[in-house]
């Protein structure tokens, strides 16, 4: 985007900010959505300019949230987090991106003009994103088997979800799994199973019939992995009316002073990145801060974490679907693994959640490398 179109655009989303705080808490909603999506946007294209512009996104937006809990943190104790901190935090990110636009501009202007001569025999520093070719329709009986499979995913993710909510209770439980039916495990069984089936018939894409445009069938993989993820994330959050566990109590009343007031003392180092991320984010939406921090880890969770293990995958397993196919079914496989840390928002579990973002986006990358180095090796003992 060039530095004009970018300038103009985030006045526009912060004038919208500042007059929706004085004028409407819609005109603030709309502004802080715009907010969000158009600098994650941004931010993806500087992390990954050669990527999708869905994934681009979903990094951009992983990256504000790192952003907020970063120097939000300092801010607050440095100082405090009141309306005005939050505003310097919301103005400086646009003056942040906008350094490398200014840099890349600064070197397009300086660089010579290119000609036809000097450029008919260069090729593009890097191909442009084009959508994949579409696969052979499937076979009659194969459609109607994938439809089937996709009702009843729906049909077993409502009944699962009805469930828990019919379950949900005020009464001190040891474990949700107390009130929760036990059909409700054979359920979610078929659940996984039809999910992974569906998987597998949606690795690629295809067209709509009644329609031109083509709707690209790895995009439903992804919403159903989020759908089934924040299901299996937020059985605690459903069950438990009054709030899991004893520390969210306590960090949500910490939170609630801190929007207040812009401050709480003691500042414990620990928590000021949960406090910071929350209370920025509760403020920009106009959230109560009971509800956003209730819900924040299992949907961040379940959002995100099917997202980056995939990509994660995929970027390792790149030449087969049967790989590929490989990459979805060790994604659900997480699910396997006990998830605890994000069934309640607290510090613990966010930190735990950027750990695991961080070790999964970077195996591709230290196994790239090992690529690398014993490719070289092998160049070297010729």
């Amino acid at each position: 985007m060039a530095i004009r179109y970018y300038s103009t655009f985030s006045l526009i989303i912060l004038a919208l900010l500042i007059s929706g705080y004085f004028l409407s808490p819609g005109i603030q909603i709309i502004g802080a959505t715009l907010y969000l999506v158009f600098f994650s946007f941004i931010s993806g294209t500087l992390i990954l300019p050669k990527n999708e512009p869905f994934w681009q996104a979903i990094f951009g937006c992983l990256t504000l949230l790192a952003y907020f809990i970063i120097i939000g943190a300092g801010v607050y104790f440095l100082w405090k987090l009141s309306n005005i901190q939050i505003f310097i935090i919301l103005l400086a990110l646009p003056l942040l991106l906008a350094i490398p636009k200014i840099i890349k501009w600064r070197k397009e202007k300086m660089s010579p003009i290119p000609t036809a001569a000097n450029t008919a025999n260069k090729a593009p520093l890097s191909a442009p994103y084009t959508t994949p070719e579409e696969n052979p329709p499937y076979a009659e009986r194969g459609r109607v088997g994938g439809v089937i499979l996709f009702s009843i995913f729906c049909i077993l993710t409502f009944i699962l979800t009805y469930t828990i909510f019919y379950s949900s209770t005020t009464a001190s439980i040891r474990s949700p799994w107390e009130v929760i039916p036990s059909f409700w495990f054979g359920l979610y069984f078929i659940a996984c199973l039809a999910l992974i089936y569906l998987l597998n018939a949606n690795n690629g894409h295809t067209s709509n019939p009644n329609s031109q445009t083509p709707i690209p069938k790895k995009i439903l993989n992804y919403i159903l992995l989020i759908i089934f993820f924040t299901l299996s994330f937020s059985v605690a959050l459903i069950v438990y009316k009054e709030g899991y566990g004893f520390d969210q109590f306590i960090h949500q009343a910490t939170e609630k002073v801190i929007v207040a007031q812009g401050y709480i003392l003691p500042k414990p180092l620990y928590y000021l990145g949960q406090y910071s991320l929350v209370v920025i984010l509760a403020k920009m939406f106009l959230i109560p801060v009971e509800l956003l921090d209730r819900l924040f880890l299992p949907l961040l969770a379940g959002i995100f974490l099917p997202l980056i293990i995939l990509w994660s995958l995929k970027n390792l397993f790149l030449t087969s679907n049967f790989l590929l196919l490989t990459s979805y079914l060790s994604t659900l496989f997480f699910l396997a693994i006990p998830f605890s840390s994000f069934i309640s928002t607290t510090p613990q579990g966010l930190a735990n959640f950027f750990f695991l973002v961080v070790i999964f986006l970077s195996l591709p990358i230290i196994l790239n490398r090992i690529k690398t180095y014993q490719q070289n090796i092998q160049k070297s003992n010729i």
